[in-house]
């Protein structure tokens, strides 16, 4: 240890003339270490928020959107493009889905939706992770593509009924009073509002197609598991050649929490096969849902198909349709690392007084040091480490404080905030070593600085005019 070091560490310990000094110096060791603690929390905090939020985000949305840019956006060749897609290094696995605006109404409000039709391998993703009532086995994947036979393929005839038996006639003979099926109209009257296995629009329980939608958006409508609502879609064509209305009946077989509020207020899934049927689209999709092994490298990947696959195609990657977010995620962490950062800098200011205050209370023992064979240097040295000592421990104690609250923090999540704005209803907090070397290092160097001025003014102290009256 050399001995500016050696000094250092005895005025730093020493017991001061000036009872004021000592104050000043314990304040600049608080007021260091209240900073460093405050950004280790507020920068854990925004990190653990940055990581839900991508978990959500990535939880109900695809790695990679593929899509077609003409006048239709509709893409029929979508099988063979996901063989192509299924080939690329990194790709984990691939989804077709049709995607629209809609309304959807109950019995009490009506709301606009966007509307997702996919496939079962999709929606069990989506099940695994945010569904909390109900499941997917109400969506009528019967009608996918790779499943729904089209009604011109059907023929004329009605199909079998579930009872018939081998050698059954397929049009048995018509007997006494029997119309053929058709109802005569003292049946109609004998028939109730409301059968038991009917509902309103003449469809059996079974034959009504399932949709998921979010908890906001049921609240909104007013309705719960196995309630009925209706999808209102804007149709083109028909005889008018204008716009029409479609409209479905769906019940309700699954309710999701994605824990994103935008999503859980206005997102909806129905099966593949049923949007394309809602649109009158056939066989065609919207878009290729692609997921990646690795999500944080889907950037490189999307790279590899635009290389294979070009115009009129093209795709956006999770992070590119989430860039607003995550920037304005970065800019706030930007922005309360400068201010709560002034913390540390007017601890650094007391620094300087504390250090200026010393050399006038010691210009008695530098001088002795000058005329001893002290250099000016050396002097310089002992009054930094000084100062350095008090960075240090403000430091050091502000990572222990930091560290010791995001423990509390991230156990007992006694901090409630508003769900429908931060999409989460306790504070997240994530602590990564980097933060905490980051945060140091910027406080040391701080502390480092300002104690310049005080140790050069320390050193060209004039020993001749220091001793003249001892």
């Amino acid at each position: 240890m050399g001995f500016e070091l050696f000094i250092g560490l005895r005025y730093f310990k020493a017991k001061r003339k000036n009872n004021f000094i000592s104050l000043i110096t314990l304040l600049s060791i608080g007021g260091v270490t209240l900073g460093v603690m405050a950004l280790i929390i507020v920068i854990s905090v925004i990190n653990g928020f940055e990581e839900k939020m991508k978990e959500k985000i990535l939880g109900v949305n695809s790695h990679i959107v593929f899509l077609k840019q003409d006048g239709l956006n509709a893409i029929r060749e979508y099988r063979e493009l996901m063989n192509i897609l299924k080939g690329i290094k990194g790709v984990k696995e691939t989804n077709p889905f049709v995607y629209f605006q809609a309304m959807l109404s109950s019995k009490k409000k009506a709301s606009g939706v966007f509307v997702r039709g996919v496939l079962p391998s999709y929606v069990r993703q989506i099940e695994k992770f945010a569904v909390i009532k109900g499941d997917i086995k109400g969506l009528d994947f019967n009608k996918n593509p790779e499943t729904k036979v089209t009604q011109q393929y059907r023929g004329i005839n009605p199909p079998l009924s579930p009872f018939a038996k081998e050698g059954d006639s397929l049009n048995p003979p018509l007997g006494k009073g029997d119309t053929g099926g058709f109802l005569k109209e003292e049946d109609l009257r004998d028939i109730p509002a409301q059968q038991k296995g009917f509902k309103e629009n003449g469809k059996r329980d079974g034959q009504i197609s399932g949709i998921i939608i979010g908890h906001e958006l049921a609240g909104r409508l007013g309705v719960g598991l196995n309630d009925y609502v209706t999808l209102i879609v804007p149709r083109l064509g028909g005889k008018s050649k204008g716009a029409q209305a479609g409209l479905e009946r769906l019940k309700i077989s699954g309710i999701f929490d994605s824990g994103m509020y935008e999503y859980d207020l206005n997102l909806a899934y129905v099966s593949l096969g049923k949007a394309q049927d809602i649109l009158g689209i056939d066989d065609a999709v919207s878009g290729i849902e692609i997921r990646v092994f690795d999500p944080y490298n889907s950037g490189k990947i999307a790279q590899k198909i635009r290389g294979k696959l070009k115009f009129p195609y093209y795709l956006r990657d999770w992070k590119e349709m989430n860039r607003n977010l995550f920037q304005a995620l970065w800019i706030q962490k930007l922005v309360l690392f400068v201010i709560i950062m002034l913390i540390i800098i007017v601890a650094a200011f007391n620094i300087i007084s504390t250090m200026i205050m010393v050399v006038i209370e010691k210009t008695k023992e530098i001088a002795i040091l000058r005329s001893i064979g002290a250099t000016r240097n050396s002097v310089k040295k002992l009054f930094i480490f000084q100062g350095a000592i008090i960075g240090i421990v403000g430091t050091v104690l502000g990572n222990l404080g930091g560290y010791l609250s995001c423990l509390i923090l991230k156990k007992y999540q006694f901090i409630k905030i508003d769900y429908t704005i931060y999409y989460i209803k306790t504070l997240p907090v994530i602590m990564n070593p980097s933060t905490f070397l980051i945060i140091s290092v910027y406080s040391l160097a701080i502390c480092f600085l300002f104690t310049f001025f005080p140790a050069w003014q320390a050193s060209r102290l004039n020993i001749t005019e220091a001793l003249r009256y001892e």
